[in-house]
């Protein structure tokens, strides 16, 4: 039987490759998680313009399509056509 020291000692060197092995895969970790949170935070930046690009192009869109309506409510019959058009593109005008 080997002494006391003798076993701690053959012991040693495979635990604290393992406990050397878990904190490197870690920190490898916590690093691409940071990376994957800075990248989605950009994203999601990008998002944000787009959709308040969006909204202001919808709310262009809505204020022709009022004006549009405007017209057609007015007597002028040559903006049927365009409200037609409107409706088959899927723009539903209606009076406010």
């Amino acid at each position: 039987m080997l002494p006391r020291n003798k076993e701690w000692s053959t012991l040693s060197l495979p635990l604290l490759l393992v406990a050397l092995v878990v904190f490197l895969q870690s920190v490898f970790q916590t690093g691409q998680l940071v990376r994957e949170c800075v990248t989605l935070d950009q994203i999601k930046t990008g998002q944000n313009e787009a959709i308040r690009n969006a909204d202001l192009e919808r709310s262009d869109l809505e204020t022709l399509v009022q004006a549009t309506l405007n017209l057609a409510r007015d007597g002028d019959k040559n903006v049927l056509p365009v409200i037609e058009q409107l409706r088959q593109l899927g723009i539903v005008a209606s009076q406010p």
